[in-house]
């Protein structure tokens, strides 16, 4: 699965990168995203690890999310998607608020769905795990998968 993760990753980042302008009203592959950073000031850290003990519970001072949507043009209804949100840092409440930056866990999701009705409904089918780095996650993995109803609203 980290294979997985990892090539979803770099296939990401290829297409983040690409000129939009340099690439043909005629592409075989439609992809939408976005990445974005977070910091959690002291005292208001993202907490990982909840239900664990306080004394080993690490919390996070930053976090990332990237999400990306992938869509051949010949099936546009049908997509793959994941997203990963990742959380750094080595704070411990009330014994060392600090600025570290370790990786402390991933949460992945990935999947497959279908477009229902354009822009508006799609069923998908999605698989999620946490994936702990280090010694700093204490957390369970925490599998699931599911079947989802998506509505999507606004002005698109």
């Amino acid at each position: 699965m980290r294979k997985f993760l990892f090539g979803f990753v770099i296939l990401a980042a290829m297409f983040s990168f690409v000129n939009p302008y340099a690439v043909q009203a005629e592409s075989l592959i439609k992809y939408e995203g976005y990445a974005q950073i977070h910091y959690y000031p002291a005292h208001n850290e993202f907490d990982p690890n909840p239900g664990v003990d306080f004394k080993d519970r690490v919390v996070s001072r930053y976090g990332s999310e990237f999400a990306l949507n992938l869509r051949l043009a010949r099936f546009p209804r049908l997509f793959v998607f994941g997203e990963a949100k990742t959380y750094f840092g080595d704070s411990r409440p009330q014994i060392s608020y600090n600025h570290k930056v370790a990786p402390i866990v991933t949460n992945a999701i990935y999947g497959v769905g279908y477009e229902l009705v354009k822009n508006k409904l799609e069923i998908r089918a999605a698989h999620g795990e946490w994936y702990g780095h280090g010694d700093g996650y204490k957390g369970e993995r925490l599998l699931w998968s599911s079947i989802g109803l998506r509505y999507n609203f606004g002005n698109r």
